[in-house]
């Protein structure tokens, strides 16, 4: 089972946008403390109906709970090949 769950506080505002089918996503930053001043950054992107509400009310600073999926992406650039992850939100949780 591909599910993770991080409390952490939003990095920046969401950032609304959509696929060329029209349909919308949101993304943001979510950083995590992991004690002894260890800071973990994680990216974290929303779907649907969801990624229109969540770009309206949660701001940057605001402390969450985020249930989730972690998605790994490939890519190239200048032919050099590139991996990156991010949380796919299900559930966002204001703390």
């Amino acid at each position: 089972m591909n599910m993770t769950l991080q409390t952490g506080n939003l990095v920046r505002n969401f950032e609304l946008k959509y696929m060329g089918n029209g349909t919308p996503f949101a993304t943001s930053s979510l950083a995590v403390n992991r004690g002894n001043d260890s800071v973990e950054f994680y990216p974290v992107i929303v779907y649907g109906n969801y990624a229109e509400k969540l770009s309206e009310i949660a701001q940057k600073g605001t402390k969450v709970q985020i249930v989730g999926s972690i998605k790994n992406s490939k890519y190239e650039v200048n032919g050099i090949k590139r991996n990156s992850a991010q949380i796919v939100i299900q559930n966002l949780i204001f703390m």
